[in-house]
């Protein structure tokens, strides 16, 4: 590898074409519907209600032009056509979705890329209309590893059974090794203290109180996580950690779909 990368670094300053110089990025649509007609993913059961409903409507749409009903003129095609609609639906959101990534899904990014997988990560993986932002969420001794999870996290009920089938997860949650052994250990410790339990309560009331901004929230959130670092992994900890993560996402999207209407309005008004 790194004998690649020396080359590789040795052909660009010398004005040579580089590995990926060669590779024709013309968009074909017909080779784009192809690669979307068979992609294979897993189903997703947590969202069959909205892919249902995104195909009704994408039919109902579709059935009003002459030219589809043209095509589709019998209940036979119109089956097929409902069954395309659905897997379409599948796939595009598999590829466009949210943190966390479905199965089936990877990204790559010269940044994100880098990080290991662990249940218990101590950064968040937002990815959202086509960027992918990475934020530190508890803090990180100097020289320590930056993990951020595939899809399980401990400290969040819904993705605590997430089936990583990719590989055999060896992190502090799921190793037998001593490090998973002392990270279990510290996670059932019953002696937690009164005063921390009082603050996650605090944080609790807070985050509930309307009018409050969130960045005064989160805020709240991460000088809390900051203060009891060493008390971690406490489930109290665990939850404020989650909330915290929840809070972020929301963040980071409203950042996001922020810039996009911005990037609308200028092309629309020219400016």
């Amino acid at each position: 590898m790194e004998a690649e990368i020396a080359e590789f670094v040795r052909n660009m300053e010398a004005g040579k074409e580089g590995p990926y110089d060669g590779i024709n990025t013309e968009r074909d649509p017909l080779k784009i519907f192809k690669a979307l007609h068979s992609t294979k993913v897993k189903p997703n059961a947590q969202f069959e209600h909205d892919f249902k409903l995104i195909t009704a409507c994408y039919y109902q749409i579709y059935l009003k032009s002459p030219q589809v009903q043209a095509i589709f003129r019998k209940r036979a095609h119109r089956n097929f056509m409902l069954r395309c609609l659905h897997h379409y639906a599948l796939v595009t959101w598999t590829l466009q979705s949210d943190t966390p990534r479905p199965p089936g899904v990877s990204t790559i990014s010269p940044i994100t890329s880098l990080l290991n997988h662990s249940c218990d990560p101590n950064a968040l993986t937002v990815i959202h209309s086509g960027r992918i932002v990475t934020v530190i969420l508890r803090p990180v001794r100097e020289g320590a590893q930056i993990f951020t999870s595939y899809g399980r996290r401990w400290w969040d009920p819904k993705l605590a059974d997430y089936e990583l089938s990719s590989f055999a997860c060896q992190c502090v949650v799921c190793g037998n090794h001593p490090p998973g052994q002392k990270w279990r250990a510290a996670l059932q410790r019953a002696d937690v203290p009164k005063p921390i339990l009082l603050e996650v309560s605090q944080i609790a009331k807070l985050v509930e109180r309307p009018g409050l901004v969130d960045a005064a929230k989160m805020d709240a959130m991460k000088q809390f996580i900051k203060r009891h670092t060493r008390a971690y992994p406490l489930p109290a900890l665990g939850e404020i950690v989650r909330l915290y993560a929840v809070f972020l996402e929301d963040a980071v999207q409203s950042e996001n779909e922020t810039r996009e209407r911005l990037t609308v309005r200028a092309e629309l008004l020219g400016d």
